[in-house]
């Protein structure tokens, strides 16, 4: 059984690295928008993202994210499942984003496209994150003192 303070923890963990991803998605987007770095190192930044992304979605499946909410609130299997797949979705699509880095060929065109995928792939993401905190606020509503 998954006590009350174990619950507000996975919560707690949850945010903290949604905040993380969100900062590194950030500077990503800054330093997409500046152009003054070579785009090696876009790749390379694109690739550490990737890994903790990896790591982050590994985590959340380890844990079992998804099988708390649903023991929780079974009514919200349906959502879970989908986000547990995205996770997949959303590897797939940062795949992409690096290839495209890759090719790159450092013109400005080349910038513009790959800042423009990478805004599209910021959208995606943290559309996805705000999904997966709302059925963690939804499942844990008592337990985390926000409901009425």
């Amino acid at each position: 059984m998954v006590t009350r303070a174990r619950k507000a923890s996975i919560y707690e963990q949850a945010q903290r690295e949604h905040e993380l991803l969100h900062q590194k998605l950030k500077y990503l987007n800054h330093q997409l928008a500046k152009r003054q770095i070579p785009l090696r190192e876009i790749v390379e930044l694109l690739d550490g993202l990737r890994g903790f992304f990896i790591a982050h979605f590994q985590k959340e499946e380890r844990d079992g994210l998804f099988e708390l909410i649903v023991a929780r609130a079974p009514h919200l299997s349906r959502q879970a499942s989908k986000l547990s797949h995205e996770h997949f979705e959303l590897v797939e699509r940062l795949d992409g984003l690096i290839r495209f880095a890759r090719r790159g060929t450092g013109q400005p065109l080349c910038w513009w496209m790959l800042g423009l995928r990478m805004q599209d792939f910021t959208k995606k993401l943290q559309l996805h994150e705000a999904e997966e905190n709302g059925l963690l606020q939804m499942a844990y509503a008592d337990d985390l003192g926000t409901k009425d």
